[in-house]
């Protein structure tokens, strides 16, 4: 009280604060447990379970409630799949003739391709809807202090988010093993998506074992809010349903150079870099060649996931602007392509802005 001016105002903590404290409290404890553990030669990178590099409070990775509610989700998904597999050929016929006349239905058509994409749609629309309800104060609490997706000690997971982050571990398990038997049968030819699948599924285990948990779901969530419009363009070249698959190619360039060209390393990896310092203050103890190695193990996958989206984002926008060139004249084109530029610098700016809005508050 003797530090404190007369005429200043006391500002109680926040409910926020309150909750981090609690969860010092109780991980300074987990911490001390690491120091012992590593000092005793116990583990060289990996710390002993439940131990993270993050210390989560109450998180416990492989407890019997997530391994089976893990197993449930998988199984469910699988028999989605299956009953997808059923259905979506049904209602493409039916929506082809609809769209094109009687006889478009009886053409030969790729219907196990149109059952996966439907599978695909499902899921990432069904996951984004489902943080956009569930999850979007924690979301915003997120973007006011970005500091908090990395802290060494971070509090409690609420169900909603154990319960969206143990989806996204059985969603793309079941991805994985549905993209691995494609390869494998031959019906699928694409390297690169399992290897990007590969990728995500190392990163959101990971993160869920480690305790970042928050960045892993940040991460899932950003992409299959992307992924929407990419399946739209896979549905619309299904179905040939041109204003459809026009309207998906904009929205996914659009969203791609935004949310996965710049915003996943500028809010995402950027940050694993540059606000990561109170780690290297906790685990002084690590031999730095340990902490340099926990820094690759995290963003070498990153790194690979931004570079395979920069990839296929330049296949989108070179394959868009050769169809576009068919259809229109240089005018049309030099002119959409300045359209879309400015939408996407639009929403940057918009980005930022709501970057630099929550720093004063993530500074107070």
């Amino acid at each position: 009280r003797a530090l404190t001016p007369r005429n200043s105002k006391r500002v109680a903590p926040s409910y926020n604060t309150h909750i981090f404290m609690a969860a010092a409290v109780k991980a300074s404890t987990a911490v001390s447990e690491f120091h012992r553990a590593h000092a005793a030669g116990g583990f060289a990178f990996v710390p002993p379970y439940p131990l993270g590099h993050c210390q989560v409070d109450e998180h416990a990775p492989w407890s019997p409630e997530s391994v089976r509610l893990f197993g449930g989700i998988f199984v469910a998904l699988g028999v989605l799949r299956g009953c997808i597999h059923l259905l979506a050929p049904v209602a493409g016929r039916a929506i082809g003739r609809r769209l094109h006349g009687k006889g478009w239905a009886a053409e030969p058509r790729d219907w196990r391709r149109l059952s996966d994409v439907s599978h695909c749609t499902l899921l990432h629309v069904a996951a984004s809807l489902y943080f956009a309800i569930a999850l979007r104060r924690e979301l915003a609490e997120w973007a006011s202090d970005p500091r908090q997706l990395w802290a060494v000690v971070q509090p409690a997971l609420s169900p909603a988010l154990r319960l969206y982050y143990v989806f996204q571990l059985a969603s793309t398990a079941e991805m994985s093993v549905a993209m691995a038997r494609s390869l494998a049968s031959g019906r699928a030819k694409d390297g690169p998506m399992l290897v990007h699948h590969a990728a995500t599924l190392f990163v959101v285990i990971a993160a869920w074992r480690l305790g970042f948990v928050r960045v892993g779901a940040l991460v899932v969530l950003l992409f299959d809010a992307t992924d929407v419009p990419i399946d739209g363009i896979r549905l619309g070249q299904l179905m040939q349903a041109f204003p459809l698959l026009g309207a998906s190619a904009a929205a996914a360039v659009v969203s791609w150079l935004v949310v996965r060209f710049y915003a996943f390393p500028r809010f995402v990896i950027l940050p694993a870099l540059t606000a990561t310092d109170a780690y290297w203050a906790t685990y002084a103890f690590v031999p730095p060649r340990h902490m340099l190695a926990g820094y690759a193990l995290y963003l070498v996958p990153l790194a690979v996931l931004w570079l395979l989206n920069l990839r296929w984002l330049l296949q989108l926008t070179s394959k868009l602007r050769s169809a576009v060139r068919q259809a229109a004249s240089p005018t049309l084109l030099h002119a959409g392509t300045l359209a879309l530029g400015l939408v996407v610098l639009a929403a940057v700016a918009y980005v930022e802005t709501l970057a630099a809005a929550a720093t004063p508050a993530a500074a107070a």
